[in-house]
């Protein structure tokens, strides 16, 4: 049960982070008006990979080394 409520618990996280970028790109897309091009997109879907998987291991990193200092 303790392994699911942290799975739960980083879905959620990454969920926020995801929905929190979405919000920001769709702001400075509105104030700057841009149209998308092939680029844009590409570069918008790289953005957000790469801030995942450094979200991702920034919370497995603190899952590992508070299990280390436990034991």
């Amino acid at each position: 049960m303790k392994k699911n409520s942290l799975y739960l618990k980083e879905v959620i996280y990454a969920c926020f982070f995801l929905l929190t970028m979405f919000l920001i790109e769709t702001v400075i897309n509105i104030i700057n008006s841009i149209d998308f091009k092939l680029f844009n997109v590409f570069f918008s879907v790289a953005w957000k990979i790469l801030l995942i998987l450094v979200i991702r291991l920034t919370y497995l990193r603190f899952v590992f080394f508070k299990k280390r200092n436990e034991s």
